[in-house]
C-alpha cells in the first residue's frame, strides 16, 4: 500500500473516529437533559409515553 493511500485511511479513520464522538456527545447531552428535565417536572408513566408518541405517529 503505497503512503498516499495509507495516510488517506489514516485520515478518514479519525474523521470516522471524531464523528463517531461528536454523535456520543450528542446522545449524552440529550439524555441528560431529558434526565434533568424529569427530575424538575416529573416523570412520565411508561403508559403516558406510550400515548404521546402514538400520537406524534
Amino acid at each position: 500500500m503505497s503512503n498516499t493511500t495509507s495516510a488517506s485511511a489514516s485520515a478518514t479513520h479519525a474523521s470516522d473516529q471524531y464523528n463517531q464522538i461528536q454523535t456520543k456527545q450528542e446522545l449524552m447531552s440529550m439524555l441528560l437533559e431529558g434526565k434533568l428535565s424529569g427530575e424538575k417536572e416529573g416523570w412520565l408513566s411508561s403508559e403516558e409515553a406510550k400515548i404521546i408518541l402514538r400520537i406524534k405517529q
